[in-house]
């Protein structure tokens, strides 16, 4: 089956833009309204139709579609359930050795059935389907029963069914946000269409995010005896991590070029299975001229603490807030300021309120929601990250060229940004704290107010490091030269 290549460029994007605010979704807004030459078409997988109802950003002109895959949409159970699954036979092959060649002919047969809906409703009814979900059963070898091994592999299976069941618009470049399910999809077109062109952007290392998530909730074959998360994995929850391990790499292997933000993810990629000779780093970039630069000196007094990000999990907003109590106690009056929407999870936003509250720091931490970045950063002395995962975060970028130094913990990118490397020999802007260490982190806070020297040297270097390697320009330009070449192959 012949389908029509647009001259456009997909972005293949999980769980973000344009229904999500900030982070990722704020580069992706950046890349498609700064390169207006480039026509864009988005790919966009959420987990339910409700999540696109509502979106955070006015679309570019240069977006000339949407089309959207529905991870965990059910179709209607039908009242004769078949009987075949077809491809059962490279299913099979497949299951019993796991190679990128197997998967490979699984990803080529589904492409090009005509009823790519079938797919779902024999995946999840049909008797053939049924045995091969026992004979995973008896690989696995779990110790939990078949009917909870059962559920949990199906909330797994009508993910990657409703991956394979997808038929978006083919574009002459597929250019993929992530690894996991949006790199699974894009690996797909790319194996059933070799003449198109797969770029892969990484901003976090996607394996490590969801094994966090994986590694901390509580599923039904979790050991609540372990005192170690991942020493506590049950079967479930190692199937659900080694998947996601295993899509990074298929979409590792497919890509023609990976890219990530610095040199500590690219190593990891490397170690997981991407080819060395695919890897480039491309670091982000920020408009400067939307920041005014003041040297800062000292701190105020009281000194004015804060944090702009997403109200969730992974910034760890809690150990941000427990480190405070530290700061609070040796200098009364400092205050922490935490802006950033908190819609995406409230329950974690009423914790952390709840923390404030129990804490009694409700005089000195305030929840500001959205705010605009710019003001914000007029208004605080010190950026604090307490994140547990990050890629390369721009708000460390936007506060440096404000001339106020960060505070962030060593995931992502965070130590690149702030004491440099590679052909970055400026010094230090900040201080990286270990992950989860409140007393760490109240520490460098205190560094800052009690080292005036210090601190004015880091508002220096930070805005001369923005300026030499997390500008705009050089980020656009970078893709600019990517997207020509590939277009016009």
């Amino acid at each position: 089956m012949d389908k029509k290549i647009s001259q456009t460029i997909s972005l293949v994007i999980e769980g973000t833009y344009p229904y999500v605010s900030g982070g990722v979704a704020t580069w992706i807004h950046q890349i498609i309204s700064k390169l207006p030459e480039f026509n864009f078409y988005l790919i966009v997988l959420l987990a339910k139709k409700e999540d696109a109802e509502t979106m955070k950003y006015n679309l570019p002109e240069n977006i000339k579609g949407i089309y959207h895959v529905f991870l965990q949409e059910y179709p209607k159970r039908p009242i004769f359930f078949p009987k075949k699954l077809k491809g059962k036979e490279l299913l099979e092959n497949w299951l019993n050795d796991f190679s990128y060649e197997s998967f490979k002919e699984i990803a080529k047969f589904y492409y090009f059935l005509n009823n790519k809906q079938r797919i779902v409703l024999e995946g999840l009814y049909s008797k053939d389907s049924f045995d091969l979900e026992k004979y995973i059963y008896r690989i696995i070898k779990t110790e939990a029963s078949f009917i909870n091994f059962f559920w949990n592999l199906r909330s797994l299976i009508i993910n990657v069914l409703n991956v394979f069941a997808a038929n978006p618009q083919l574009c002459r470049v597929v250019h993929t946000i992530s690894t996991g399910f949006a790199g699974l999809l894009a690996s797909i077109l790319k194996i059933a269409n070799p003449e198109i062109t797969m770029l892969l952007t990484e901003h976090g290392i996607y394996t490590r995010e969801r094994d966090i998530e994986i590694s901390v909730g509580v599923w039904p074959d979790t050991d609540p005896n372990k005192y170690r998360p991942q020493e506590g994995l049950g079967s479930f929850k190692e199937m659900w991590r080694e998947s996601f391990f295993y899509f990074s790499k298929i979409c590792y292997l497919t890509a023609d070029q990976i890219i990530t933000l610095h040199e500590k993810n690219r190593r990891i990629e490397i170690e997981q299975g991407a080819p060395p000779e695919k890897t480039v780093v491309i670091r982000n970039g920020i408009n400067l001229s939307k920041y005014r630069f003041r040297h800062r000196t000292k701190m105020s007094d009281p000194p004015v603490i804060g944090f702009l990000g997403r109200i969730v999990k992974i910034k760890d907003v809690k150990t941000l807030i427990r480190a405070a109590k530290i700061v609070i106690q040796k200098r009364p009056g400092t205050i922490f300021k935490i802006a950033g929407p908190y819609d995406e999870d409230s329950e974690y936003y009423e914790e952390c309120r709840q923390l404030v509250k129990m804490l009694l720091m409700e005089k000195n931490v305030k929840f500001l929601g959205k705010v605009d970045a710019v003001k914000f950063f007029e208004e605080i002395d010190l950026l604090i990250l307490t994140s547990i995962s990050e890629g390369q975060p721009l708000v460390i970028a936007e506060a440096a060229s404000c001339g106020v130094p960060t505070v962030a913990t060593d995931v992502g990118g965070c130590k690149e940004m702030l004491y440099g490397g590679g052909d970055d020999k400026l010094g230090k802007s900040g201080l990286i704290a270990e992950q989860a260490n409140t007393i760490d982190i109240a520490h460098a806070i205190l560094k800052f107010i009690s080292d005036e020297e210090f601190y004015s040297k880091c508002s220096l270097i930070g805005r001369e490091r923005v300026e030499k390697f997390y500008n705009e320009e050089h980020l656009l330009n970078s893709y600019k030269k990517i997207y020509s070449r590939y277009l016009t192959c």
